[in-house]
């Protein structure tokens, strides 16, 4: 009786692991096949998005949307109306700097610099992509050179001259991390996050030279120049301003608190606008301190 129920269980196993065998050249492949159609996905489109950059030109506002730039006209501000949208960039939209010939300077994070042809902006298409070796946060712009604050590559200058073939052309501060850059003549100012206020003579962008560091309170994210001072929005360490007096040598003369988190700055007329985090935007007037 063991000898024949010990058979069973045998003769059993046998079964399952024929019965296994016999379905697996049927299911093998259409798994196979499954993952090279998994291999093969491109993004191909995208709507709507996290929108963190605005760029104002003459009656025309971009505005960064997901992984494009929506052109709007704001003629009416009661009738706002679309005008175009930008092919798909390669990364969401960090910033968005207004240049010269109808072109736009789009920051796209991990991918780098997207230049867009905006002549018609109706019909935005993209005129040369450079891919940087940090994060591309902010664009300003000095000439034929774009200067980019590049995240942890600190500041890289870019020749734009020809928008299908960018290419680095010097940088400065490298190891720090650059959150924002501004140009006041031939000085360039980088927001350091925790670092504080960086300096950079461009007198010639070919040779730039790191002048020096200034501390602030709080997190150095957005820099912004007005009536011949630099302001600097410093998360929870409020509003920095900075006496330009000496370019090089940049002299901090107030601080103001806010209510929330300084995040990012505009000016508005004589006054300054701040992106307050959680508290909304503030409007603060600029009198001599």
């Amino acid at each position: 009786m063991l000898q024949k129920l010990f058979s069973k269980r045998w003769l059993t196993r046998i079964m399952i692991a024929l019965l296994c065998m016999l379905l697996l050249p049927s299911v093998s492949p259409s798994m196979a096949k499954a993952e090279d159609e998994q291999d093969d996905w491109n993004l191909v489109g995208q709507v709507g998005g996290t929108t963190k950059a605005l760029a104002l030109d003459g009656s025309t506002l971009y505005v960064g949307s997901g992984l494009h730039v929506l052109a709007m006209d704001v003629s009416d501000p009661a009738a706002i109306a679309l005008l175009g949208t930008s092919p798909l960039l390669p990364d969401f939209v960090e910033s968005i700097t207004v240049g010269e010939n109808g072109k736009l300077y789009v920051a796209c994070g991990l991918s780098g610099l997207v230049v867009l042809d905006v002549s018609d902006p109706s019909k935005m298409n993209i005129a040369g992509t450079f891919d940087t070796s940090g994060y591309t946060e902010s664009v300003a712009l000095e000439g034929k050179y774009a200067l980019v604050a590049d995240g942890p590559q600190g500041l890289q200058v870019l020749d734009v001259s020809n928008p299908a073939k960018i290419a680095t052309v010097s940088e400065a501060y490298p190891l720090a991390y650059a959150y924002d850059v501004v140009l006041s003549d031939a000085t360039a100012y980088l927001a350091g996050g925790g670092s504080g206020l960086f300096t950079v003579d461009l007198t010639d962008p070919l040779h730039p030279k790191e002048a020096g560091l200034t501390s602030l309170d709080g997190f150095t994210y957005d820099l912004q120049p007005h009536g011949g001072r630099l302001y600097a929005a410093c998360a929870w360490g409020g509003i920095s301003v900075l006496d330009l007096q000496t370019p090089l040598a940049p002299k901090q003369i107030a601080v103001s608190p806010t209510s929330g988190w300084a995040m990012s700055l505009g000016e508005m007329g004589n006054d300054l606008l701040v992106f307050d985090g959680a508290d909304g935007v503030m409007l603060y007037g600029t009198a001599p301190t």
